[in-house]
């Protein structure tokens, strides 16, 4: 068993040092445990954490991006955003103006550029509000199932006390958690896909404009074009991959119908991770690029990956 106050102990152990007890199970409470969806519900729950994790990030880093690459801010105007009134696009868009139009503390880079006279960049960085935007809403709609899914009594037959009655239903189906991540996942995989994209226009000298000389050694060009591979890869994994839920069975030879493998949509956690490194790389030439200009709070994010300025290695061991 684990708590923050012990980390991995042998139940007794963390029972006695948190003051609990340990609870005594009635009839089929046991059973009650396990015969549900609490183990998909578990996985999606954790899921569901490290996709907040991964989107917030995201947006943090798209914004270094766009300084770094010298991009116009044009496209995340709120006027742009209000007649396209989905929540999520219209949230992500001010919050990378707050990272880039700081009245306050103004980055120099947007500052040297602020009436440049560029019309539009690329996809990746001018459509970032409705990528990830639908992103956010969809990780918002996947942790509303997964809390009141855990918050359900999933086993079957269900008995209700009160009534003094027995009943067998449907409640331990799967699909509720199983669509769930299926979603999860497909919008997570959108943000790898941008990110590796960002990835190359950052390490991609005629894309960016960047001097190849300014901190980016050629045996560290050659790591990061190494995790753009990786990224890519990643990608094109995704193309390969079907949607967990919609893999039905026969079970009990055709007598009971339509059911799931309630663990298996729970297996897409580790590509959930996988998908957080490859969004994470692209901060490290982000964070290159203003290595020598100061300023703004969105060099305050960049700044959370090394405290202290110092060659591209240190990023590379800190991510």
């Amino acid at each position: 068993m684990w708590s923050p106050k012990t980390g991995w102990m042998d139940a007794e152990t963390v029972l006695k040092e948190n003051g609990l007890t340990k609870m005594e199970l009635g009839p089929k409470e046991g059973l009650a445990l396990i015969n549900g969806t609490q183990m998909v519900s578990s996985l999606g729950a954790l899921a569901v954490q490290r996709a907040e994790n991964i989107a917030r990030q995201a947006d943090v880093i798209s914004a270094l991006t766009l300084d770094v690459l010298k991009g116009t801010t044009q496209a995340y105007d709120a006027k742009i955003h209000r007649v396209r009134p989905h929540k999520g696009q219209n949230d992500v868009a001010r919050r990378l103006r707050s990272l880039l139009h700081s009245d306050l503390n103004p980055s120099e880079i947007a500052e040297s550029h602020r009436n440049c006279g560029k019309v539009q960049d690329a996809y990746t960085l001018r459509c970032v509000p409705q990528v990830h935007g639908i992103v956010h809403e969809t990780i918002e709609f996947c942790k509303g199932i997964i809390t009141r899914e855990l918050n359900s009594a999933t086993d079957n037959p269900l008995i209700f006390p009160d009534q003094e009655q027995i009943l067998s239903g449907g409640n331990f189906h799967g699909e509720y958690p199983a669509k769930a991540l299926d979603f999860l996942a497909i919008a997570v995989h959108e943000l790898a896909q941008m990110s590796e994209r960002r990835l190359e226009r950052l390490v991609n000298h005629e894309l960016s404009g960047l001097p190849t000389k300014q901190s980016f050694v050629p045996s560290i060009i050659g790591r990061f074009n190494s995790d753009q591979l990786q990224s890519r890869r990643s990608r094109f994994n995704g193309r390969l991959r079907s949607t967990k839920s919609a893999q039905s069975h026969r079970t009990r030879r055709g007598r009971l119908g339509h059911g799931i493998d309630r663990g298996v949509p729970g297996h897409g956690i580790p590509e959930t991770s996988e998908k957080h490194k490859h969004v994470a790389k692209s901060i490290r030439p982000s964070k290159n690029g203003l290595q020598t200009v100061g300023g703004g709070p969105v060099h305050a994010a960049g700044n959370r990956v090394r405290d202290k300025p110092g060659p591209p290695k240190q990023d590379l061991d800190n991510c």
